[in-house]
This record gives C-alpha cells, structure tokens and sequence, in this order.
C-alpha cells in the first residue's frame, strides 16, 4: 500500500482539473496512478473538499457530544442521580445503549461533583459506611473518705470498676441531695483521690 498523497499534491491535481485537464492527462502528467487521480477529483466535485477525508483509528465513539451535554444537565440538576438512571435515559431519549463504565469515563471528563460511591443502583448496596463512635467521657467520681477504704479493696475487672464508681456516684449525689449545700470539703478530697489513682 502506497502512503496517501500529501494535501499539496491533491490541491494541484484540483486546480488542474479546474484548469480543464481530464484525469487521464492529469495521472500522466504527474506520475500518478489513474485511480487515485479519479478518487480525488471524485471527492473535490462532491464535497469541494481538496484534503484527504482522514479515517478516525480505533472504535466509534457511543456518546456523542449531544449526549454529554445530557448527561451533564441531569447530573447539574440532580446530584444524587445514579449512573443507572442516567444509562435508563439516554436509552430512551437516543435509543443508544450505554455502559456505565463509559458514564464513568464521560462523568470524570465533565467535572460534576458526584460521589464515585453512586455507581449503579445494585452495587449501592454493597457499598457500607463505617461506624464511627465517639469515645465515652466519664465524669470524674466523688469519693468520700469513708468510702476510700471499700474502693481499695475492690479487685475486679475494668467494667465492674467503672459500674461500681457509677454506682458510688449516684450513692454521695443522693447524700449531697440530703444534705443540702453541705459536703463541698468532701467533694475537693474525693476529686483529689479519684486524680491520684
């Protein structure tokens, strides 16, 4: 296969033949084969066209401009719009069947914020947002001075700890209750005790 003539080359092969040369003295006069004069001058008289019509590599495109312009005017409208709705209405408005990972590719390239997590309606599911806890602040206990020796005799485990002072808790702020204002001495020495453990 010969390598296609250069657009120079087809545009004097043009203007000779609007010069009133016919194809066969044209191919002759410049060393070309018949054929490609023909086809070029074929072209030149449907299309004014002088250049070569250049063939597009690879496979043609399923969304054209038209549809990405769609696609961007749902998502601009509709954030939360899933990729399988955005596929369901282009098939019915263009008759076009889309895959979602080339919504995927067209969705990158028209810079729209929508979350990657909205893929398609089925794999929503699978998607899972971890659980975040917030950590359990516990207030400090108040100890009275009497309860001191108890607590230090209690030797069990971290949770039976933590219920007992709960306990205890509630215990001094029934007493605090019943007592009225009284006990504030109490509380600064219960307070110091519970920082020193």
């Amino acid at each position: 296969m010969t390598a296609p003539l250069e657009d120079s080359v087809r545009k004097i092969i043009c203007d000779s033949y609007d010069a009133r040369d016919t194809c066969k003295a044209i191919a002759k006069k410049y060393g070309i084969k018949y054929r490609t004069v023909v086809s070029i001058v074929a072209l030149y008289r449907a299309t004014t066209r002088v250049t070569a019509l250049r063939k597009r590599a690879g496979r043609p495109r399923v969304m054209n401009e038209e549809m990405k312009k769609f696609m961007k005017g749902l998502m601009d409208n509709d954030i939360s719009i899933w990729l399988k709705e955005i596929q369901e209405m282009i098939l019915g408005r263009y008759g076009v069947e889309v895959s979602i990972t080339t919504l995927q590719r067209v969705k990158r390239g028209l810079s729209v914020g929508m979350p990657d997590t909205m893929i398609s309606m089925p794999d929503a599911a699978a998607i899972v947002e971890p659980v975040v806890t917030e950590p359990v602040v516990t207030e400090p206990v108040v100890i009275s001075e009497n309860d001191r020796d108890s607590l230090e005799d209690f030797n069990t485990s971290t949770s039976d700890t933590i219920e007992a002072e709960e306990g205890l808790k509630k215990k001094l702020l029934e007493e605090k209750r019943l007592a009225g204002t009284e006990g504030n001495e109490m509380v600064e020495s219960v307070v110091s005790v519970v920082e020193k453990s």
